[in-house]
């Protein structure tokens, strides 16, 4: 989780504590994942649980790692 914390904070350009559309597009063309851009869209949307256009580490810790239990 600290390495995927700190992926996150050098996905987050703006230092924001999130990443907007752009930061996560780059993400994905950096990482070469080789996604269309209406992937992408649809990625991002699947990332962005709550809608507000930004994808927060629970988000994307959610997105990745599915539901975390209490224990985990």
């Amino acid at each position: 989780m600290i390495g995927l914390k700190r992926q996150f904070k050098i996905l987050d350009s703006d230092c924001t504590g999130e990443l907007n559309f752009s930061e996560f597009k780059k993400a994905v063309d950096d990482y070469r994942v080789g996604c269309t851009g209406s992937e992408v869209d649809q990625l991002f949307a699947i990332f962005d649980h709550n809608r507000n256009g930004k994808i927060s580490f629970e988000e994307f810790c959610q997105a990745l790692l599915g539901e975390l239990t209490p224990y985990r």
